[in-house]
């Protein structure tokens, strides 16, 4: 299921200075008779077409199959409303930090709207009952109810969120009956949450975590490569690995990007000037290679260093003041091809904004290879970026 069409009564502001703030509305369709007053400019609509009409001005006669512009004024398509259930849409962060309060919000997809949302949570292993925290109204759809400090400790934090509609409940993930404080409640499902010493370093790439969120280049009229995800340093460690095979080709240039899911940021915004990035990576095919890292933020604009890889695993500290702006790689591939390959933004800082981070950028260059053999493979390994914090 992508997505669900769900038709209410929403209130909607129409600011037109011919119309004035307290128009008329009158629904035009067949068995609509929803008849809504414009107060302010704002008035509650729900699906269909509406005649608006200024204040004491005579509407005249526009049935709904009056043709204005070719077609029934009344003429109105949309997807019929969802006829599925409830249904709670959240992205459980990767991590929280200990000691610092922290927001849940959650998206409740339902036909008519809900009564009221509360979040149940505690700590792995702590006896009890849960605290149980009202969840506030956010938009539309949405739900949130910020966490204290105070119960957000390091270890496992556990959490459930129950739908109150029509005198009952209903609790999220699992979709079960009831909620946490009844007796006989017997759910088991829960959203989980590692939580972390403040100022902990901030995973932005594991290869085996992230093998949906990379961005490779289009495979045709580039250079040729190939990529993999191969064995990385140790048990249960993973790579990914990218190898040139001939730099011939136009723009003699390869490039990967990665991309963190919104859950992923959650800690970013404790991210302040400095830190290190620390990088675990080497070179394919047994011999010393070259690899630029670069740090993207959501504006485009990308920060980076390039690496000399060596055949074994190496870690590589790299402090963030050394990282320089870089162009960003149009992947897959801008169209049609004569559009640029590399964007170029314009930086006034110093520094990248750590906190506005979007994913990482893994790119080789061709030009330093142009006196060798350009048909001489080239390639990187990158197991894991870890993003040390500044204390």
């Amino acid at each position: 299921e992508a997505a669900r069409a769900i038709w209410r009564l929403r209130p909607m502001r129409i600011d037109l200075p011919d119309l004035g703030d307290d128009f008329s509305a009158r629904p035009i369709g067949d068995g609509d008779t929803h008849t809504p007053t414009a107060r302010g400019a704002t008035l509650d609509v729900r699906p269909g077409v509406y005649l608006l009409t200024r204040s004491r001005t005579p509407a005249g006669s526009w049935p709904a199959d009056s043709v204005v512009a070719g077609r029934p004024l009344g003429a109105f398509v949309a997807p019929a409303p969802s006829r599925a259930p409830t249904a709670v849409v959240h992205d459980a962060p990767a991590e929280l930090s200990a000691g610092s309060p922290s927001t849940v919000r959650v998206d409740v997809a339902s036909r008519n709207p809900v009564d009221s949302a509360a979040l149940f949570i505690r700590g792995i292993g702590s006896w009890g009952r849960p605290n149980r925290l009202t969840m506030e109204r956010e938009g539309a759809f949405g739900f949130e109810a910020e966490v204290p400090a105070e119960i957000l400790h390091e270890g496992l934090v556990e959490y459930m969120v129950s739908v109150y509609e029509a005198g009952e409940a209903r609790t999220f993930p699992g979709d079960e009956a009831g909620h946490p404080f009844e007796w006989d409640f017997t759910g088991r499902e829960r959203w989980r949450v590692p939580v972390v010493a403040e100022g902990a370093p901030i995973l932005l790439f594991d290869a085996a975590r992230d093998l949906d969120h990379v961005l490779y280049p289009h495979p045709w009229s580039y250079v040729r490569f190939r990529t993999d995800i191969v064995a990385g340093s140790g048990p249960q460690r993973l790579a990914l690995s990218a190898t040139v095979e001939d730099f011939t080709p136009s723009p003699h240039h390869f490039a990967l990007r990665t991309f963190l899911r919104e859950s992923q940021r959650a800690r970013l915004g404790e991210a302040r000037a400095g830190g290190a990035l620390h990088v675990r990576a080497r070179a394919t095919g047994g011999k010393s290679d070259r690899v630029e890292v670069a740090l993207v933020e959501r504006d485009g604009t990308a920060w980076g260093t390039r690496l000399e890889l060596a055949d074994s695993w190496k870690d590589f500290e790299i402090p963030v003041k050394r990282l320089r702006p870089v162009p960003l790689v149009l992947l897959p591939r801008p169209y049609p091809q004569f559009l640029p390959y590399l964007l170029k933004v314009a930086v006034t800082r110093d520094e990248p904004r750590l906190a506005e981070l979007d994913g990482l950028q893994f790119s080789v260059d061709g030009s330093p290879f142009r006196d060798d053999d350009p048909q001489e493979a080239h390639g990187f390994e990158i197991e894991r970026v870890v993003l040390e914090l500044q204390p």
